[in-house]
């Protein structure tokens, strides 16, 4: 199999992803002078600079594949491609794992282990996902909040009701497999080769589906509702106690896949010894904008023919502290994300389609353990909750301002072009009189940089909604090498244990630490 690259395809009208193959088909057999037998897409993005176009990378194999390595020597952009394939070794030994939490690095991580033939027990505080879009619906009509079963907790974790992205600057080849195997489970086959590929929230819930029926298959044993309470050494591995559907068990190893808002979590580890430390995280608020207006700015004259814009931005104001976008959703939502009663949170969200009228990012300005640290680990986790608390003044509604009255200080009174869209609903406030001054000075500089870089971003009509502060988690649960924390048997994993960030990066820290898991078990057993 060979790959070819890069091939450009200018943007001046609808195309479909099978017309771009046959456009690769086409151009590598005229480059080549050679008959391919069979072509796919590797890689698809846009450069949607001055002439949009879209860049490709192609697979293909040849006819006659007995010329492959002379095309290789001949062409600079013709070279081999070996599939990833991931060799999961059987676990010789009989041990039982528990697996807490089911978002990506737990779900990965189970799946893992139950392939290699591990006895394992995968717990989730919160409701299967069918259950658990009820609650969020019951949440987003009448503002009643589950607080174990909402867009924080239940099943697939807080990336569940997101947009589905599944970015990652990591290039590793797990990154493939990630993919392929949301794919296997009903994921749309264009994550596969698409720059930024994204599955939408609605597509997501059935996936999440599949792989729970699939773990099932392989002999693993799921409990919703169910929390973990304590944890202790014992002679035969660790002990658990729950709340819910089991009330303890014994265990060879527990993983810790909690998530970054399992905050009694965090504070019962801590009583227990775990080493907990603290890190920077970001809060900031949703920013939304017309969805029209940023195809526009990003797309020029190739915005009708090209899906929903993205964007990502980064700034470096005075200040001393990166300002960035995170978690950019077109065509989508902000939604209120709270888990606790008495505190106010939101995140974005779209469906597959992106078909909304507003396009959403967080805009987070970072922050650093000096500014919250005192005493304990846990201080960072306070210093969310102020801001949540100070947010929740009119119930489940979340606080909205225009960006025009946000750099003057002042209160909206009323909308402009842009209708804010977060659910349950809104109120009109100044968010200055929520966050510290220089959040609001850092903002106000880094909006006019990221104005240059995306013409009209700075629109007065721009609605900022408060407040984000649950993009990552403020502790760092530590670990060693072999993933294993300062007791024995303890195996903090991904975004909750602060060694992820998103789905793609979360759901391979939990493969990681599986096939660790079974190397270490298969080495000390021979």
């Amino acid at each position: 199999m060979l790959k070819y690259s890069p091939l450009y395809y200018p943007i001046t009208s609808n195309v479909t992803d099978d017309e771009l193959v046959r456009f690769c088909q086409q151009t590598i057999e005229d480059k080549l002078k050679m008959p391919i037998q069979s072509c796919r897409l590797l890689k698809k993005s846009i450069d949607a600079r001055e002439h949009p176009q879209y860049v490709l990378q192609a697979i293909f194999t040849l006819q006659q594949p007995k010329y492959e390595q002379r095309l290789i020597k001949r062409y600079s952009k013709v070279e081999a491609y070996q599939p990833f394939s991931l060799n999961i070794p059987s676990l010789h030994s009989e041990k039982h794992y528990l697996v807490v939490g089911m978002g990506p690095a737990g779900l990965f991580h189970t799946l893992i282990l139950a392939q290699a033939g591990a006895k394992v027990t995968l717990i989730e505080r919160g409701k299967t996902v069918e259950e658990r879009v009820k609650d969020v619906d019951t949440f987003f009509h009448t503002g009643q909040l589950n607080p174990l079963s909402n867009i924080q907790f239940g099943e697939g974790g807080a990336g569940t009701f997101s947009d589905g992205k599944l970015n990652t600057g990591n290039t590793v080849p797990l990154s493939r497999y990630v993919l392929e195997t949301f794919v296997q489970f009903g994921a749309p086959k264009d994550i596969l080769y698409e720059a930024k590929p994204h599955i939408g929230t609605d597509v997501l819930r059935n996936v999440l589906v599949n792989i729970r029926k699939h773990l099932i298959r392989l002999g693993v044993n799921i409990y919703f509702e169910t929390k973990l309470t304590w944890l202790q050494r014992h002679l035969q591995g660790v002990q658990a106690t729950f709340e819910g559907k089991i009330k303890s068990g014994i265990y060879d190893g527990v993983i810790l896949a909690i998530g970054h808002s399992a905050q009694d979590t965090y504070h019962m580890l801590q009583t227990i010894g775990i080493t907990l430390k603290p890190k920077s995280f970001a809060i900031g608020v949703r920013i939304e904008h017309l969805q029209e207006n940023i195809n526009e700015a990003l797309y020029h004259q190739a915005k009708n023919y090209l899906p929903p814009a993205t964007y990502k931005l980064v700034a470096h104001p005075s200040c001393q502290r990166a300002v960035y976008s995170f978690c950019m959703c077109p065509g989508g939502h902000v939604v209120n994300a709270s888990s606790e009663e008495g505190h106010l949170v939101v995140n974005g969200m779209s469906n597959r389609l992106r078909e909304a009228t507003n396009a959403n990012a967080a805009i987070l300005v970072e922050i650093k353990p000096e500014d919250y640290y005192h005493s304990s680990a846990l201080d960072g986790l306070d210093y969310q909750r102020r801001f949540e608390q100070l947010a929740y003044r009119k119930g489940y509604l979340a606080p909205v301002q225009r960006w025009e009255d946000f750099k003057l200080n002042r209160q909206t009174e009323a909308v402009g072009s842009v209708i804010p869209s977060v659910l349950p609903g809104y109120y009109f406030a100044n968010l200055r009189m929520i966050f510290p001054k220089w959040f609001g000075e850092a903002l106000i500089e880094a909006m006019e940089d990221f104005s240059q870089k995306i013409v009209g971003f700075d629109n007065p009509d721009a609605i900022l909604t408060g407040v984000e502060t649950r993009s990552s988690s403020p502790i760092q649960i530590t670990r060693n090498k072999q993933f294993v924390s300062n007791i024995e048997g303890i195996y903090p994993i991904g975004e909750g244990a602060g060694y992820a960030g998103g789905i793609m990066t979360s759901a391979i820290d939990g493969i990681k630490c599986a096939l660790n898991i079974i190397e270490e078990e298969n080495h000390s057993g021979k």
